[in-house]
Order: C-alpha cells, then structure tokens, then sequence
C-alpha cells in the first residue's frame, strides 16, 4: 500500500496523458491504499505545480479541485485544509492529486467524466460550489 503512494509520489503511475487520454475517475476509493491523508503534513509534499486534484471523504469522492499557475497543488490543497473555501471541503479526509501542464483541460474532462458516470452530477463539494455563485 504505502509503495503505490511514493510511486504516485514520484510520478511513476502516470495515466496516459494527451489529447486521446480519457481521464481516470475514480469515485470510491480504498483511502489507506491509494490515497494520502488529508492532514498538513501530508498537505506539505505535494508539488508546487499547476494539476487537478481530489478530496475524499470516508472514500467517496467530495470534490475534484484544479490549482492553475498562479496556486500550485500545495497552496491549494493547504486553503481547503484550512477551511478557506468552507466546511465542506474541510472535512476530507484524505487527497490524490495530478499534476497536469493544462490544469483547466483535465478539470473539465474530469467532471465530464463525473457526470458522465453519474447521471450529471457532480461531486457533492462542487456540486454545492456551484449553487453557491
């Protein structure tokens, strides 16, 4: 379990990446397996980088979040660790993440893939995000 972790860490399972590449969604995951707990230090190793990435709640997925130049992956994760953007994110109990060289592509293709799966919806966090504006 813990060497999928550093291998996602180190960025040696990559999906496919490019045009073609249908993102790899996944909804419900085994969190002591494929994920990192969503705690501050845990928060700290992640890359500085633009990417998407996932909060998870008791395995369900919560919401699918994208950091773009200007916020890398750290700043980001560390704001929803905060409870900037509100309780809800906040209470994540854990978090994968993806860095990507066009964070804003793979968001989108990410929740289309959401919605696909789901009948339209989107993950709860954004879901609510979005009735918010």
């Amino acid at each position: 379990m813990f060497f999928h972790k550093v291998r996602d860490l180190l960025g040696l399972l990559r999906a496919p990446s490019g045009p073609a590449a249908a993102p790899m969604l996944r909804p419900v995951i085994d969190e002591a397996a494929r994920a990192w707990p969503f705690q501050e230090a845990w928060v700290d190793l992640s890359p500085r980088g633009p990417g998407v990435f996932f909060l998870y709640c008791m395995g369900r997925l919560i919401y699918i979040g994208v950091a773009t130049s200007g916020s890398g992956l750290r700043e980001e994760l560390a704001s929803h660790l905060r409870g900037v953007y509100g309780v809800g994110t906040r209470k994540a109990t854990a978090f994968t993440w993806e860095p990507a060289a066009q964070p804003l592509a793979l968001h989108r293709a990410y929740l289309e893939a959401h919605r696909a799966r789901y009948g339209g919806r989107l993950p709860r966090c954004n879901e609510s995000e979005l009735s918010a504006r």
